[in-house]
């Protein structure tokens, strides 16, 4: 595999979730930026002076991919994270989450111990479910009539809702409750991209994997075959669902043996880079 110019040589048991983490240090790394310049910048890791975040940031990032394409070798080892992890977790959460994920993957290819590298699977979380469930609530209520008949009679549902069931369940928030009771009308719409309220539906499974913590698959299958449909959505709700769908994903990076999304294409970052 590989982004840009960086590439995986030779197989790697992580798979797809290598793929994640090249995606998400390359987009640290400003488009048009000299990797020779940045080679030649990173002597400045070890030197524990200051270096402002937004050249901390790209310097860093650059030899973390490298590290992640060739897991055998590259020039990060734990005393840049003794030097600069302080810095790094002062970054915003976006930066500090992709930069610590990098960190623990050098632990993960053998290139690093956890004795040398402090990051915590907390550090990997890019926002809390607080933050990622006040943006996604607007999308998964942004519905129009016409949208919840169609939700009602959803194609593939174990049971047809009603649609003041629908409208009452939205309102209140206890959407989530209502599937464990068979009530999946609202999961096979977030299976077709092509249906109306699909984005508020897709919205909603993923509000239910955050609380749940045990959907990660479905999370994962949703983005797998819909993602072109949610990367042309307007930024309104493309940005809560990409970053709901990260949330997800970094969560069960977190658990014991979790691999994240290890099937479709990665999950764009779209937020600050410093």
């Amino acid at each position: 595999m590989s982004i840009g110019r960086y590439r995986c040589r030779g197989p790697n048991a992580q798979g797809e979730a290598v793929a994640q983490t090249l995606s998400d240090l390359c987009a640290l790394i400003p488009a048009g930026a000299d990797p020779e310049a940045l080679r030649a910048a990173e002597g400045a890791l070890y030197d524990p002076a200051p270096i402002a975040p937004e050249r901390l940031v790209p310097i860093l990032a650059h030899p973390l991919a490298e590290g992640q394409a060739q897991p055998a070798s590259g020039p990060v080892d734990g005393l840049a994270w003794d030097v600069h992890a302080a810095a790094i977790r002062a970054l915003s959460d976006g930066p500090r989450a992709i930069l610590c994920a990098g960190f623990k993957a050098r632990i993960e290819a053998g290139a690093a111990t956890r004795d040398e590298v402090g990051a915590s699977p907390d550090d990997c979380i890019s926002a809390p479910d607080a933050a990622l469930a006040a943006a996604l609530l607007p999308v998964a209520r942004d519905l129009a009539p016409q949208d919840l008949a169609v939700i009602a009679q959803a194609a593939g549902a174990a049971r047809a809702a009603t649609e003041r069931e629908i409208g009452e369940a939205l309102r209140t928030g206890r959407l989530k409750a209502a599937w464990s009771d068979g009530w999946d009308c609202v999961d096979a719409t977030a299976s077709e991209p092509s249906a109306r309220g699909w984005a508020a539906c897709l919205a909603w499974t993923v509000l239910r994997a955050l609380a749940e913590c045990d959907e990660c698959r479905l999370v994962a299958d949703r983005w797998r075959w819909g993602h072109a449909a949610l990367l042309s959505l307007p930024p309104a709700s493309r940005a809560p669902l990409l970053a709901g769908l990260r949330g997800v994903m970094e969560r069960e990076t977190a658990r014991p043996g979790g691999m994240g999304f290890d099937a479709g294409p990665p999950i764009p970052y779209e937020g600050p880079l410093f």
